[in-house]
């Protein structure tokens, strides 16, 4: 296909700082052409502010943006067995109305959270729950694995609750909204 470009977007389509701005009119003032200008821009950028994600302006101080659902799912990792997954997927979850008055991005954030929290919640307790079903109807003598299946999957289920949290509070932070594909859509 002609016409189309992969590399990164003209300097204009990301945030500019009022000095980049000013180094822009004055390099098209100078005669330069807007993608030189937008070139002289990205070349004047620090290495890490290349990056697409790295380039969002911070959500402005003052403004609600959703990070407090996301930063309540750090309860999980209170030191209670089980029940902390539980306790941290419903405060996520609890949070989401109050958020959704205050601005659009915090209602969304909120509810991609609180999607993800009652997410947690279901996948612990279903686990709970087999795990007493197999104690409970384990015949006298067995040797397998029996409980111990679904207890392993606590471990990875943490895992991936962390890597949620830190990215659902960074992209909150930097005005975005975190979509996670592994959250059941409970709240749309």
């Amino acid at each position: 296909m002609t016409g189309e470009t992969y590399g990164p977007p003209p300097a204009a389509a990301w945030h500019l700082s009022p000095a980049e701005r000013a180094m822009r009119d004055r390099l098209l003032a100078e005669g330069y052409t807007l993608e030189e200008a937008d070139d002289a821009i990205l070349a004047s950028r620090p290495a890490h502010a290349l990056h697409p994600a790295m380039t969002a302006p911070p959500v402005p101080l003052g403004m609600p943006s959703g990070a407090l659902a996301y930063g309540l799912g750090f309860l999980a990792y209170l030191p209670i067995p089980f029940f902390s997954l539980v306790i941290a997927g419903v405060t996520m979850a609890a949070v989401y109305p109050s958020q959704r008055r205050k601005s659009p991005l915090a209602a969304e954030n909120a509810r991609q959270a609180a999607n993800w929290g009652l997410t947690l919640v279901a996948a612990t307790v279903a686990m709970l729950v087999l795990v007493l079903l197999l104690v409970v109807t384990r015949p006298e003598g067995s040797t397998g694995p029996g409980p111990a299946v679904p207890l392993l999957l606590i471990f990875p289920l943490g895992v991936a609750h962390l890597v949620v949290v830190i990215v659902g509070l960074v992209r909150a932070n930097q005005g975005t909204v975190f979509r996670n594909p592994l959250a059941i859509p409970f709240l749309r």
